[in-house]
């Protein structure tokens, strides 16, 4: 599942589509390829939870409480597979930039141009932004964002490493969870009833 990670960001095409992909309009290839690393990324967790048998546990991804798709994965590894995703050795505050910074190009776009600034939310968990304009970020309190190639390739780097980690531990992965499911030694994380489904 691992090896096409790369080439496909390149090529703007996500490895795992579970619907067509929002993309600005005259999106230049590098924000198209930061948009392609949170497709690709988000179908790799999608797809690797269905495969170690933990396909029922997606529709609660929300119950972890982390305000976003990426912490919520990220805070459900931890709690219930005991996976921190920062031992992979990938720079998971940049990949959670690479996110941000994507949302913000899909969906915070200055009307009229190809421009787009952090939103408060980003400015907030991310002052110094690493897709921030440089030419500008001094000058304005809102900052532009930009995504120069070699902060693509960072990003591409970045989810190969920790894809590749996460593939490492994917035979002990499902039998932790076949396990934690069968004993329901869950506590506080979901309800009985989401352990209960088969694997």
């Amino acid at each position: 599942m691992i090896q096409a990670t790369g080439a496909n960001i390149r090529t703007s095409r996500p490895s795992w589509k579970s619907g067509r992909m929002p993309t600005p309009p005259r999106t230049s290839p590098g924000r198209l390829a930061s948009i392609s690393c949170k497709s690709t990324f988000h179908s790799f967790l999608h797809q690797y939870m269905r495969e170690i048998g933990g396909a029922h546990l997606i529709p609660h991804l929300r119950e972890m409480k982390r305000g976003s798709w990426f912490g919520n994965y990220r805070e459900l590894f931890r709690r219930l597979l005991d996976i921190e995703w920062e031992k992979s050795g990938a720079d998971i505050q940049f990949l959670e930039q690479v996110i941000l910074t994507r949302n913000d190009f899909s969906h915070n776009l200055e009307l009229g141009s190809l421009t787009a600034y952090q939103t408060d939310e980003h400015s907030k968990k991310y002052p110094e932004s690493a897709f921030a304009d440089p030419r500008w970020k001094r000058l304005f309190a809102r900052k532009p964002l930009i995504v120069p190639k070699d902060r693509v390739d960072q990003a591409i780097e970045v989810v190969h490493r920790l894809c590749e980690y996460l593939e490492e531990l994917r035979h002990d992965t499902h039998l932790r969870l076949l396990v934690l499911s069968r004993s329901l030694m869950l506590p506080g994380v979901f309800a009985r009833a989401h352990l209960c489904a088969p694997l």
